[in-house]
């Protein structure tokens, strides 16, 4: 093969890799929308392969069923919370600097990690008919939350095992209730889980700025 050719092959190479994780993210990014707005109860491989426009023989090129597809999803939520608390604690020089970036880390998440984030909450509307190996991948999301705050109570102080696991419980507490009121619109007659504009608008308002500043020192002076 001439150097003409190889380059000519690894160009085309190139184009079909980035044409196929295109029609992958696509049918991922379908799947969270169809979530957000349906259920996850209502997903089906016919109905992806018709928003996708794609065939079925396409689909099952990138997933051999639907739980796999979301074994997909979740693996990119967790990844992207294994690295925002890795962050946390390797740029925090003292626990004040790690309980401002635990309980403020929403702030910082963009709309499409936004998206995953709401996407696993509408998830739990419908934990019955999640596979258990998708189940417990949920699981060990809130898991990661805990061990990391247990690392850094362990480094930052001197409490006794009983009292950094109790300390744990309260701020990973603490952190699903911020979840759970900024997601979650109570009206007078219906729960509704907010879009990722709404949710993105309310996390940048002042309010709920000086909500967080509030919790924060609340949290700091507790474990003082």
């Amino acid at each position: 093969m001439t150097t003409q050719s190889m380059t000519e092959w690894l160009i085309y190479e190139k184009e079909i890799s980035v044409e196929k994780e295109n029609k992958r993210n696509l049918i991922l990014e379908t799947v969270k929308d169809t979530i957000l707005t349906e259920g996850y109860s209502k997903i089906s491989i016919n109905k992806i392969t018709s928003k996708c426009n794609i065939s079925k023989g396409s689909f099952y090129t990138y997933f051999t069923s639907k739980e796999e597809m979301l074994s997909a999803i979740i693996d990119e939520y967790k990844e992207l919370i294994v690295k925002i608390l890795e962050d946390s604690t390797k740029y925090s020089k003292s626990l004040d600097e790690f309980l401002d970036r635990f309980i403020r880390y929403r702030h910082s998440l963009n709309p499409n990690d936004l998206k995953s984030e709401l996407t696993l909450i509408n998830l739990r509307k419908n934990l019955e008919i999640i596979d258990e190996k998708n189940f417990q991948k949920l699981i060990s999301i809130n898991s990661l939350f805990c061990n990391t705050v247990k690392e850094n109570l362990k480094k930052y102080t001197d409490f006794n095992e009983k009292e950094i696991e109790n300390y744990s419980i309260i701020l990973f507490g603490v952190r699903k209730i911020f979840v759970i009121t900024d997601t979650i619109k109570f009206e007078e007659n219906s729960v509704e889980i907010r879009n990722v504009d709404e949710l993105k608008s309310l996390l940048e308002s002042e309010e709920t700025q000086k909500n967080v500043e509030f919790i924060v020192e609340c949290m700091k002076k507790i474990l003082k």
